[in-house]
């Protein structure tokens, strides 16, 4: 599956490396501008975009053998990239280059329809990839695939969360909520003009699409992402807690304390006649004061492991979340959530 996953995400980094009159000076988190006098040796960022490219194509063609996917229509590219490496604007050579690119996916997703896993790892690889490498920000139709309302809209969103859910059993538990939270949260952005413009929106979806990629493929711990701060951290998490679930905890503090009293109730009742009575009643249905005390710390203990789970989730979720900080227009806009929601999302 992680192959999968990684050969999907190849394929769109690769494609988009190669888009002529986009800039993808975002993904450069080192310094490429470094003046190197002794040929001193670059981190992976730091390499030239000719570079960074070649190792895509490694990735690429390495993978697609590994998984059995080195189609025909793949050996079209070696004739096509050194044009657009020589000529990055030549656009009859980048539409060649995209029609491979279409017709060696149809058959990467023909061929694994068998295979569910790692269909659904290629796709979500790709699909991830895209919301960066397949982005123009230039355009505005809502309808073009290359604008920000399709590859953050609201049905990629779904797909990428259906496709994330179908991994569960490969990825951690909380990589579903934490991918699901963030790419909600940037469906926000990229629903809103104002916001999708901001100078840094780009180079944090960058960084967002490298969050994503790690804790799909288990380099990063989404429970890593959270961070504690001694005391003060503790009360910032307890008080949020209790005001986003306090009908919850009201409604397990009120059936535990229904059962702690009916068991109260079966110990001060005996020795007398009708509460010999009852007991008798109940003790032959196999209810006892012991077994009501138990099941209260079990109704107890599976509401808090269940707030717990939620809760983990959330946190996670917001923590993973690396979109800029909401325009000024926008925040003032949504002060009609609550002050915990807001506060979590970044709104305030």
């Amino acid at each position: 599956m992680t192959a999968a996953f990684r050969f999907g995400w190849a394929i769109a980094e690769l494609r988009g490396r190669y888009r002529p009159n986009v800039s993808h000076d975002d993904e450069h988190t080192g310094a490429p501008e470094l003046k190197r006098s002794e040929h001193d040796l670059p981190l992976s960022p730091e390499r030239s975009p000719s570079d960074q490219r070649g190792e895509v194509i490694l990735v690429v063609e390495g993978l697609s053998r590994q998984l059995g996917l080195a189609f025909p229509e793949a050996q079209g590219l070696d004739a096509i990239m050194p044009q657009l490496d020589a000529k990055p604007e030549d656009t009859d050579a980048w539409n060649a280059l995209t029609e491979v690119f279409y017709s060696w996916d149809k058959k990467i997703q023909d061929a694994l329809v068998l295979m569910p896993l790692l269909s659904a790892g290629y796709q979500l690889g790709r699909g991830l990839a895209e919301t960066y490498w397949e982005l123009d920000p230039a355009i505005t139709d809502p309808l073009d695939s290359r604008s920000w309302d399709v590859v953050l809209g609201p049905e990629r969103r779904s797909a990428l969360k259906r496709l994330t859910g179908r991994l569960a059993t490969f990825v951690d538990p909380l990589t579903i909520p934490a991918i699901g939270v963030s790419l909600e949260a940037w469906g926000e952005v990229a629903a809103d003009p104002v916001w999708r413009v901001e100078t840094d929106a780009r180079k944090d979806l960058y960084k967002q699409g490298l969050l994503w990629r790690d804790l799909v493929r288990g380099e990063r711990r989404p429970e890593d992402l959270v961070v504690r701060k001694g005391v003060a951290g503790r009360v910032g998490v307890i008080l949020p807690f209790l005001r986003a679930f306090w009908p919850q905890l009201l409604i397990g503090v009120v059936a535990v304390a229904a059962l702690v009293v009916g068991a109260s109730q079966l110990t001060t009742s005996s020795g007398s006649k009708s509460g010999d009575t009852l007991i008798s009643i109940l003790g032959g249905l196999g209810v006892t004061s012991a077994s009501l005390y138990a099941r209260a710390k079990a109704t107890a203990t599976s509401t808090l492991g269940a707030l717990r789970k939620a809760f983990d989730a959330d946190r996670v979720g917001a923590a993973a979340t690396l979109r800029p900080k909401a325009p000024f227009k926008t925040r003032a806009s949504l002060k009609r959530l609550p002050a915990t929601a807001a506060k979590q999302l970044g709104y305030r």
